[in-house]
């Protein structure tokens, strides 16, 4: 069954601009630029300088699913340039007890499932990690 017509509208904040070409979509704000691939045959991403519009007509039940994905990314996109995000995280084992260590630009975890070899998770950009105890 089709939807006749579906539209979101998302309000930018001020000092934050949002920019669509070509299927790309680009949001700046204060702490950086955030670019992501956003293109569909059925639907529309529409800027001005006050709001983003993402709207589709007669979209079925994938496309209405897409139109929500895309608001919710914009929104994270908004929200990351203008303030950041913050991730908590804490190392929970059964029966191996694990070690997690940061090494330069590295997250080291060792003995995870038993593990000989250590495993490696590379730190993307300006991110900051801090491991305190059993908390990351």
């Amino acid at each position: 069954m089709n939807i006749p017509e579906i539209k979101h509208d998302i309000v930018i904040p001020e000092g934050i601009s949002v920019a669509y070409q070509d299927g790309e979509c680009s949001v700046k704000g204060p702490r950086g630029e955030l670019t992501r691939r956003m293109y569909d045959v059925k639907l529309k991403l529409e800027t001005s300088e006050e709001i983003v519009s993402v709207s589709g007509k007669n979209v079925r039940r994938k496309g209405k699913a897409l139109l929500g994905t895309w608001k919710a990314h914009l929104n994270n996109m908004i929200n990351g340039v203008n303030s950041g995000f913050r991730y908590e995280m804490k190392v929970v084992y059964s029966h191996f007890p694990m070690k997690v260590a940061v090494k330069g630009d590295v997250v080291v975890i060792d003995n995870y499932l038993g593990e000989k070899a250590p495993r490696n998770a590379v730190i993307v950009g300006e991110s900051k990690v801090v491991v305190k105890g059993k908390d990351i």
